[in-house]
């Protein structure tokens, strides 16, 4: 009970709200102790008759249970999984589950009572109205409360938001006071006083998220039933039935507008700062214009952004133009997307999207919003993109070259054997046929097996035999444990090709070529030897500027090229690339 002068209010409604909370946080489990809650409320209450004290103990349990099934659903706890929620649902679980749910259950306590005799009889529906509400107060005021308590919602806020809560809250509360205690009936009437607060019950929805916003509405709550149950406040009416219900009404109103209002700008306000995460996250910037105050941005600062502060001190027109065209021309469209270089710095790239949302009578803008975004580096994946691709197809084209004078003399050579030894020119021919395929199925390919291009380089070493007889003889040293190290396509070949063409072919004496393979501290070290001289100031022919092109492409600077003469009458092509881990398989 609530004593109070003049009336005794019954405080068995804001037990719905804390059987809900019980049942939503720990489901079945919370049956017997609500159970014997509210036997307990009842046996402290001797004055109302027998059927409705058999009555309460067991359907306002089952209404608590309907209401927290509704809401929640049972042993309800928060769960990282669980999808956001929206304002239709968070509108029913805070209005519409209550009211379905006491719907039929404070029917049969209305009924239950005009049958005791506790009601007097011809009010069943003004009855059944005012439990209604007063049910829904309790689940409203007290179960989401208890509810955020239980499972631990509250969170600490930042102290700004804490003094705007208390100064608004408080004053919501104060107008509710002075406006019950009659201080405000002299010069309004009743009716428009009582939405005096509702400005400052805004202005708390939007300070307040919804766990801290239901301890508010508790307290106001209580001061409103308190203060008219001691015959205070605007709710006062015929009977005292019509009374409570006209408050319950009030009430109702009042706690859903906040709380349903402080969900919104809570969720609001989560996207918004997830928002400037993802556009912070990648490098956007937004900003707004107006003709009155300019451009305003807070993400950027002259000192830490190389395009707003080139902006500074232009007049807001010139400062649209720049944001809205490349040009910085004072055409103003209704929406543009471009991108644009930084005049600090060549190297920077900003895209500019916008557009305009309020114009004058004469077109011109007076409103706009839009987004600066840093694409720098976009742009330079795009060139480094677009180089690679350049580079890969000059590899390939380099990969497809043959030495068209090689390749006459050894098709001479074929010629010329076929009529006095067919069997070696056949296998010739095949060995030449063997270095054609393999230049066309390495051409896509970007590293071959060492095994793989020793087997072309003695192709062309059988085929260059077949001309030049006994003045060629040769030798490959070779690692099979080397086989599958990869290295580039025809490139220890150019380096055999080189010597045969430029030395072996220009020598009338013999000549002897040798191919040495190592591996030293993980590099891979490939040496052709052949005898010759080299001319005082040597020039690079296609073969081997093919080779270096390749390595640059290839290695950059990781890779060692040289020719040299170690001693006289020797010509060495050194050859050095980092030895990689990833072995190529046979094919």
């Amino acid at each position: 009970m609530l004593q109070t002068e003049p009336r005794t209010v019954m405080l068995i409604w804001p037990a719905a709200g804390v059987g809900m909370a019980f049942f939503a946080r720990y489901g079945k489990s919370a049956w017997l102790p609500v159970t014997v809650g509210y036997c307990w409320v009842f046996v402290r209450w001797p004055e109302i008759p027998l059927s409705v004290q058999v009555f309460l103990p067991i359907f306002y349990p089952l209404m608590a249970w309907l209401t927290a099934w509704l809401c929640f659903g049972l042993g309800w706890a928060p769960r990282p999984h669980r999808p956001r929620s929206t304002l239709a649902r968070e509108s029913w679980r805070f209005i519409g589950a209550p009211v379905v749910a006491a719907l039929p259950f404070t029917f049969l306590l209305a009924y239950a009572c005009e049958v005791g005799g506790l009601f007097p009889p011809g009010e069943l529906g003004l009855r059944w109205t005012q439990l209604l509400a007063a049910d829904i107060q309790g689940v409203m005021a007290f179960g989401f409360l208890l509810v955020a308590l239980l499972n631990d919602d509250f969170r600490a806020r930042s102290s700004w938001r804490i003094a705007g809560s208390i100064v608004t809250g408080g004053g919501a509360l104060a107008v509710m006071v002075l406006n019950f205690t009659d201080n405000l009936m002299p010069w309004l009437s009743p009716i428009a006083s009582v939405y005096l607060p509702f400005p400052f019950l805004i202005a708390t929805a939007f300070l307040l998220r919804p766990p801290e916003v239901t301890l508010f509405i508790s307290v106001w709550c209580l001061l409103s039933c308190s203060l008219t149950a001691a015959g205070l406040g605007p709710f006062e009416a015929p009977s005292d039935s019509l009374n409570s219900l006209e408050l319950g009404l009030y009430n109702v109103l009042c706690m859903s507008t906040v709380y349903l209002l402080s969900f919104a700008a809570a969720n609001l306000s989560d996207q918004i700062a997830q928002t400037k995460m993802a556009l912070k996250a990648s490098s956007t910037r937004m900003w707004q214009w107006s003709r009155q105050h300019g451009l305003d941005t807070a993400e950027a600062t002259p000192t830490t952004d190389p395009f707003f502060s080139n902006l500074e001190g232009l007049p807001p027109r010139e400062v649209l133009a720049k944001l809205s065209n490349p040009a910085g021309k004072a055409e103003f469209p209704d929406s543009w997307d471009f991108s644009t270089s930084c005049d600090s710095s060549p190297e920077c790239f900003l895209a500019s999207s916008g557009s305009i949302t309020e114009r004058r009578r004469d077109g011109s803008p007076s409103r706009a919003i839009g987004l600066i975004r840093d694409v720098s580096d976009h742009q330079r994946a795009v060139h480094a993109d677009s180089a690679l691709r350049q580079q890969k197809a000059l590899l390939k084209s380099i990969q497809l070259r043959l030495n068209p004078h090689f390749l006459f003399n050894a098709l001479n050579a074929v010629r010329s054997t076929v009529h006095h030894d067919p069997g070696k020119a056949s296998h010739a021919i095949d060995s030449l046929a063997r270095v054609l395929r393999a230049n066309l199925h390495n051409a896509d390919r970007p590293m071959i097996s060492l095994k793989e291009e020793i087997e072309n380089i003695r192709d062309l070493i059988l085929i260059a035999s077949l001309r030049f007889a006994d003045r060629l003889s040769s030798k490959v040293d070779f690692p099979e444990e080397l086989g599958n190290r990869p290295v580039p396509p025809m490139i220890l070949y150019n380096l055999v090709e080189n010597a045969i063409v430029h030395g072996v072919e220009k020598r009338a004496a013999p000549s002897f070529l040798h191919v040495r393979i190592q591996e030293r501290r993980e590099r891979l070290v490939m040496e052709v030897f052949n005898e010759g001289e080299l001319p005082p100031a040597p020039r690079a022919g296609e073969g081997l500027r093919n080779i270096q092109q390749r390595l640059e492409i290839l290695y950059g600077g990781d890779a060692i090229f040289e020719l040299t003469m170690p001693e006289t009458g020797t010509i060495q092509a050194y050859l050095e690339i980092p030895t990689e881990t990833n072995a190529i398989p046979d094919r």
